[in-house]
């Protein structure tokens, strides 16, 4: 795909909230410019010239775009649903890191308490699990209390990354069970190296190696 193209696109289309119809929309558009762009350039046309003509060959596509923007009551649920979750999700981040932040303290520093290393590391650990339980349940809650008329504006960014992933080949069935399975082994290992060592305050950054490997594994299948 010519980026500038997709630049062109994802710009008339910025102020439209996400749906099915207006992706299809997008994609048909973007599809239709890009065989325009390639036949004149194998016209003989420069890519500036290609590319203001594919722009062109549009016609008057803002009216059509328009159309794909909901009424305004929609449009007033979709920025409170958005805002509610983004609140839930900020204050589920902050239990998980108020959990990490609290094993890290109880492994660190067990003298100032006079109490058995071990036995710090245990109970951070199940507190960090109630409030890690605290955590997920809000996030699973602020995807479950969706008004239906909004369901269709709201993107799903991970799903709809592995719907692009193009599964007719050996590198696209790899990277979409490596998708789908990253963040749970890494979390596994985290808690088996945690629990096997006990030493909470530096077994985190399992999930910093495991972010970085997951760049670079998305970086190399998809090149």
């Amino acid at each position: 795909m010519n980026v500038k193209i997709k630049k062109h696109v994802d710009t008339l289309f910025s102020h439209v909230p996400y749906s099915k119809k207006a992706q299809e929309l997008k994609e048909e558009i973007m599809a239709d410019m890009e065989a325009h762009y390639n036949d004149c350039l194998a016209d003989g046309e420069s890519e500036q010239m290609a590319f203001r003509s594919a722009c062109d060959s549009l016609g008057d596509i803002e009216q059509v775009i328009e159309n794909l923007i909901p009424e305004k009551d929609i449009m007033e649920k979709i920025d409170r649903y958005k805002r509610f979750r983004a609140i839930m999700t900020s204050i589920a981040v902050f239990l998980y890191i108020s959990g990490v932040a609290l094993i890290v303290a109880l492994t660190s520093i067990p003298a100032l308490m006079g109490k058995n290393p071990a036995l710090l590391s245990v109970i951070g650990t199940v507190i960090f699990l109630v409030l890690a339980a605290f955590a997920t349940g809000m996030i699973i809650f602020s995807r479950m209390v969706i008004p239906q008329d909004v369901v269709p504006y709201i993107r799903k960014t991970s799903m709809t990354e592995q719907e692009n992933i193009d599964t007719s080949t050996t590198r696209g069935r790899f990277l979409k069970a490596y998708s789908e399975s990253h963040w749970a082994f890494v979390t596994i290992i985290y808690f088996i190296v945690s629990f096997t060592t006990h030493d909470w305050g530096v077994t985190w950054i399992i999930f910093l190696i495991g972010a970085a490997l997951d760049k670079c594994v998305k970086a190399f299948c998809q090149e």
